[in-house]
């Protein structure tokens, strides 16, 4: 299995991450993928990833960090030195975020892009970040898609937009699905329409607890070993196997980040 979100670089996971991922390993996850939300954890994600077979990480600043202290150009600079790492795969997680975040929406295009164009230009994937921005996220990528981005992005935990879903489909985006799929009805009639060839799974650890934990008396972290919970929802939406499944979202994983 390859969980291709899962944020092990957080506080929540600072004393645990051994244990984690050898609870992970354990029950059948492979694969790893580490994104950063800002420069410090996007090195902790590296270190992580250099240190642990199977693991893989992403650089990159979040939108709803504060890019009023941090200057772009220093920035984009000092992801192209940490994307030096073989382990180092895709810029992420990127994008835009209205949720609380609206009023600066204009920085978080400009960093969006400029981040965007660093993948872009050094071949790395780029994990797509959206949050109540579909409309201003589908008008950016519109207007800055170029033919090498095809199969080479990803709307990581993918609102339930069907118009993000045509232009995924028509430039051959993939498509990242997370625990609230085992609760959530409209994300279920959304995933329902999203082709095989295009879906990944994802924890989105430390967040995102799936059915039956997230009903637990006794909440804890989201973490890489529950996503055979995510990954027999998903296969009871599409009626296919769950090994079948496994294998179809590990391999999609795998030709994204190229590992």
């Amino acid at each position: 299995m390859f969980d291709s979100h899962c944020h092990l670089n957080f506080q929540a996971f600072s004393d645990t991450y051994e244990a984690v991922i050898k609870s992970a390993n354990n029950e059948g996850i492979d694969y790893i993928l580490i994104p950063g939300t800002d420069l410090e954890n996007s090195e902790k994600a590296i270190e992580l990833a250099e240190g642990h077979k199977g693991i893989f990480a992403a650089v990159g600043m979040h939108p709803t960090k504060d890019f009023e202290k941090t200057d772009l150009n220093s920035l984009v600079v000092k992801l192209e030195e940490l994307c030096t790492s073989h382990k180092v795969v895709a810029i992420g997680e990127i994008g835009l975020d209205y949720y609380r975040y609206k009023s600066g929406s204009e920085v978080q295009k400009k960093y969006f892009l400029s981040q965007l164009e660093l993948g872009l230009r050094l071949e790395k994937a780029i994990i797509i970040h959206n949050r109540h921005a579909g409309e201003d996220i589908l008008k950016l990528l519109y207007k800055n898609w170029v033919p090498g981005m095809a199969g080479r992005c990803v709307f990581h935990c993918c609102e339930s937009d069907f118009d993000l879903l045509e232009f995924a489909k028509d430039k051959n985006i993939f498509i990242g699905v997370d625990g609230d799929v085992t609760y959530d009805t409209q994300k279920q009639l959304f995933i329902k329409r999203v082709p095989l060839s295009l879906l990944l799974v994802e924890t989105d650890s430390p967040y995102i607890l799936p059915e039956p934990l997230r009903s637990q008396k006794e909440r804890k972290a989201n973490e890489p070993k529950n996503l055979i919970y995510i990954l027999k929802k998903v296969s009871e939406i599409k009626n296919i196997q769950t090994n079948e499944l496994i294998k179809i979202t590990k391999d999609n994983a795998v030709k994204l980040f190229a590992v």
